[in-house]
């Protein structure tokens, strides 16, 4: 599970960056990875997930998503390959709160959904909109900080964290001040800033 998570991790990163060779090597190792997992732990999952009924469907859809992921690679669309990743963030979350665990990589997850709804809004020039996510942002970052440090964690983790808290509130104060071209450059930095924090520290499949 944990170099599933590696590669998810590397797969997001380098097709976000238009980077096809390394995304075509580290998407080979994703499936790899998810159809090992899926042969030794389907039948016998982890005793967290024991009593999970969904737990084989779980782990044929992640499979699906990195098959598909890496198909629409193979067909030149690596925009399309970063896309079908996504919901990898989703189905793990899910399956982690079936089961009763909270882990500072599906806080991120819950922040990153906020998030892109408001670089989407700061993109479309609507401050306004901005403005009324900053609440929710600045709540669901809480969570993430206040969550306990993944083993990742090192001397630089908190600074990371308090550099996407910064860009909140930047954002802020453009979006109120209805400064267009302020608020969509600080939404970009802001996103910047947790893919830093996603990159080093996240955990999605676990």
């Amino acid at each position: 599970m944990q170099s599933s998570n590696s590669n998810y991790v590397k797969a997001l990163v380098s097709t976000s960056r238009n980077e096809y060779n390394a995304s075509e090597e580290v998407l080979d190792a994703l499936v790899e990875d998810l159809e090992a997992v899926k042969a030794e732990y389907a039948e016998n999952p982890p005793a967290v997930y024991a009593a999970d009924e969904k737990w084989p469907e779980t782990l044929d859809e992640a499979l699906a998503i990195a098959e598909s992921s890496r198909e629409q690679l193979r067909e030149n669309d690596i925009e399309a390959a970063h896309e079908a990743l996504e919901p990898m963030r989703d189905l793990f979350l899910e399956l982690h709160q079936r089961n009763g665990i909270d882990t500072m990589g599906d806080r991120l997850t819950e922040f990153h959904t906020i998030m892109e709804i408001a670089v989407d809004a700061a993109n479309e020039n609507d401050t306004v909109a901005v403005v009324t996510l900053i609440p929710e942002l600045e709540l669901r970052w809480e969570a993430v900080a206040s969550a306990e440090p993944p083993e990742t964690a090192d001397e630089n983790y908190e600074a990371s964290l308090e550099a996407v808290e910064l860009k909140i509130h930047e954002l802020e104060t453009a979006a109120i001040l209805n400064d267009e071209e302020e608020t969509k450059k600080v939404a970009e930095e802001m996103r910047r800033a947790f893919a830093l924090v996603f990159v080093k520290y996240g955990v999605v499949i676990a």
